[in-house]
Formats: C-alpha cells, sequence, structure tokens
C-alpha cells in the first residue's frame, strides 16, 4: 500500500477501522517533497500499523499541526521515526498528533528532530 495514498485518505477522513497494515520496508518519504503532505486535519486512526522494525523518514514543514500519524484510537507498533519537524502547530509530533484513550503506541522509537516556531 502506498504510504502517501496513505496519508491522503486519512486526511480526507479514511479511519481505517479494523484494518490492518504491515510496513515492509524502510520508507523514505523525503524524495517525494511536496507530494507527501503530512496529516494535519483532525482526523483518526484506528486501524493497526505494525512497523515491523521498519522506519518512516520525513522531513515535514508546516504551519499547522503536521505529524505521521493523526489522533490514534488504534495501535502503531514496532515503528521507527526519522527525519525533521517544523511546525507553528501546537500538536506537532513526531509520531502521532494525539493519542485517545483506546490508542497503543508500543515499541516506537526516533530520531526526529523537532522544531516548534513561535506564532508571530
Amino acid at each position: 500500500y502506498d504510504f502517501i495514498e496513505f496519508s491522503y485518505n486519512l486526511s480526507n477522513g479514511e479511519d481505517y477501522d479494523g484494518v490492518y497494515f504491515e510496513q515492509t520496508k524502510d520508507i523514505d518519504l523525503v524524495p517525494y517533497g511536496e507530494e507527501y503532505a503530512p496529516v494535519t486535519s483532525d482526523c483518526t486512526f484506528a486501524g493497526l500499523y505494525n512497523g515491523n522494525g521498519y522506519t518512516i523518514n520525513a522531513q515535514i514543514s508546516t504551519v499547522n499541526d503536521g505529524c505521521i500519524f493523526p489522533t490514534v484510537s488504534g495501535i502503531i507498533m514496532n515503528v521507527g521515526t526519522t527525519g525533521t519537524l517544523t511546525s507553528k502547530g501546537t500538536h506537532a509530533a513526531g509520531i502521532c498528533r494525539k493519542l485517545m484513550p483506546s490508542g497503543k503506541l508500543m515499541t516506537h522509537w526516533g530520531t526526529r528532530d523537532l522544531l516548534k516556531l513561535d506564532n508571530p
């Protein structure tokens, strides 16, 4: 499954409730530049994402709340994040925007640099 399409669908309201995703290799979103749009809307991921020990590398620069995953009510596990995130948003994060009480983030690691810019 294409991660860019996955992110686009999340931003447009698809929550993937009950859907299982299994990452099969490292994902590098940097070469896609602006073609990769980070999740910025107030949407929810309700599926199960198993990164299988692989990483997602992204360079995100946004004035909104940019992140790789939105609000999570499902499960994200076994995935690392690398890259940079520059944002003026209040909920910018390396892996997910917000974790709901039903959501789980298990075995995540990262080397993401986070630069929070103050609003002018």
